[in-house]
């Protein structure tokens, strides 16, 4: 069974939709269920769901409030009695509010009739407020005897200039003083400013020489400092020769150290050779003494050398224990690095995979988007077209209306016709009716001229339905 928003059967609805170019199937509920279909996403089918439970909401209430324009209209107008200490007046709110007795009369009978009945008192009509005087201000009155004075104007004029004289005064009086701390302040302030100027040149100077002396500390230590991370195999392997050959040449160094040591043994020897020489010349009997200075010599030659070949060796070991040191370190920094890298490739294709994922991720959220916006515009589509359906039905509805009007003016105007023929007939009966009216007005005034308070006179006033002209006067003069 098909459920509809409101009840189609009701007479008013069915007016009022057909007022707006509603149609049924517009007022039909639905549920989630109903918008679905084939590659339809559920974000798709709760778009569709809700912009047809805003439009179905948008038609219902413009149909309420078309109902509820209408029965406003038809509401009848206000009626309010009220009543007053001397005689009971009813006042209308609406336009009509004359009596008919009333309106019989012509506009000047009329006023003679008002004016016979409230010269004795027979009527009495709401009295019209007065309006109420305006108060007089009291600085009027405060400055009228002032103004009145002959010597107000010069009494002022010499204020004002007292006045301008005093403010002259005090300027002048406020620039001296001004001009005396000028003076006072100036040197102090000269002085101080020269030391602050001489304090803050040097600071800029010794800022100067420690940025200098900084970046070029900075630029050596980047300069001893390379990161192994930036060198290649190729650096590496340079550095490694670069090794080699300083070993190389260190014991090249070695073996020239000890040659020069061998030949300057050798020259020594010959040198106390050629002392033996000579002492065997001069002096045959110290020969003893000679062999044991020279054996002494010969030791002290042999313990230096052997010292200094001590020290050659230690220092020999020494350089090779660092070169080893170094060596160590440098394959631990190339291992280091190696490492490094195979942690930023495993890196990278991580973040290659979230990358890729996240384009994945994009694509899919632009896909829905542009469907989404694809429905969105196939929705203002479908609005479009239901105004431009209602727009048709309300021509069509307003064409129908007008047609019948035509056909009630038609009508009308022959019912005009006839009635025009009745107006005529009824028009001659009404002015000999109103001359009739108008004798015996005339004939009743005369009476309550001559006697107001006789039973004539009451006669004649009840016969006239004074109470019902009274009430119709005041009708008139509230609205």
């Amino acid at each position: 069974m098909v459920s509809y928003a409101l009840d189609i059967e009701n007479q008013r609805i069915v007016s009022a939709m057909l007022e707006l170019g509603i149609s049924k199937e517009e007022l039909i509920t639905k549920k989630l269920e109903d918008f679905s279909g084939f590659n339809v996403t559920p974000e798709i089918q709760k778009l569709r769901y809700e912009h047809y439970a805003k439009l179905l909401k948008n038609t219902v209430n413009e149909i309420r409030e078309i109902l509820k324009k209408r029965h406003v209209t038809m509401l009848p107008a206000e009626y309010k009695p009220t009543a007053t200490a001397s005689v009971e007046e009813v006042t209308y709110e609406s336009n009509k509010n004359i009596s008919q007795e009333f309106n019989r009369f012509p506009p000047k009978q009329r006023e003679i009739l008002i004016n016979t009945l409230t010269s004795f008192d027979l009527i009495k009509l709401p009295k019209k407020e007065k309006p109420k005087p305006l108060k007089p201000n009291k600085s009027e009155k405060d400055l009228a005897p002032v103004i009145s004075k002959k010597n107000y104007k010069e009494m002022f004029k010499k204020h004002q200039d007292l006045q301008i004289m005093n403010l002259n005064n005090l300027k002048k009086e406020q620039k001296q003083l001004q001009i005396d701390l000028y003076n006072k302040t100036t040197k102090s302030m000269k002085e101080h400013e020269l030391r602050e100027k001489l304090q803050e040149d040097f600071k800029k100077i010794l800022a100067k020489e420690r940025e200098e002396m900084y970046m070029k500390k900075k630029e050596s230590v980047d300069n001893r400092k390379l990161s192994f991370e930036q060198l290649t195999d190729n650096d590496i392997a340079q550095r490694l020769e670069n090794f080699d050959k300083k070993i190389h040449k260190s014991e090249e160094l070695r073996i020239e150290a000890i040659r020069n040591k061998i030949q300057k043994t050798i020259k020594l020897r010959e040198a106390s050779e050629r002392v033996e020489m000579r002492f065997k010349d001069k002096s045959k009997s110290n020969e003893l003494e000679l062999f044991n200075r020279l054996v002494d010599k010969q030791k002290k030659v042999k313990t230096a050398r052997e010292r200094n070949e001590e020290k050659i060796h230690d220092k020999m070991q020494k350089t090779k224990e660092e070169f080893e040191k170094k060596r160590n370190i440098a394959l631990e920094r190339i291992k280091s690095a190696e490492n490094d890298l195979f942690f930023n490739a495993k890196k990278m294709e991580h973040q290659m995979r979230v990358s890729q994922k996240i384009v994945q991720d994009r694509k899919k959220k632009m896909s829905e988007d542009f469907q989404m916006k694809k429905e969105l515009n196939k929705l203002k589509d479908y609005e479009c077209l239901l105004k431009v359906q209602r727009a048709k039905r309300r021509f069509d509805y307003k064409m129908s209306k007008n047609l019948e009007k035509t056909l009630e003016k038609y009508d009308k105007i022959k019912e005009m016709q006839l009635a025009k023929e009745k107006e005529v007939y009824s028009n001659r009966d009404s002015a000999i009716k109103a001359m009739i009216e108008k004798e015996k007005l005339l004939e009743a005034v005369a009476v309550i001229w001559k006697s107001p308070r006789s039973k004539t006179a009451q006669e004649k006033i009840k016969s006239l339905n004074i109470r019902s002209i009274e009430a119709s006067i005041l009708g008139e003069d509230n609205n």
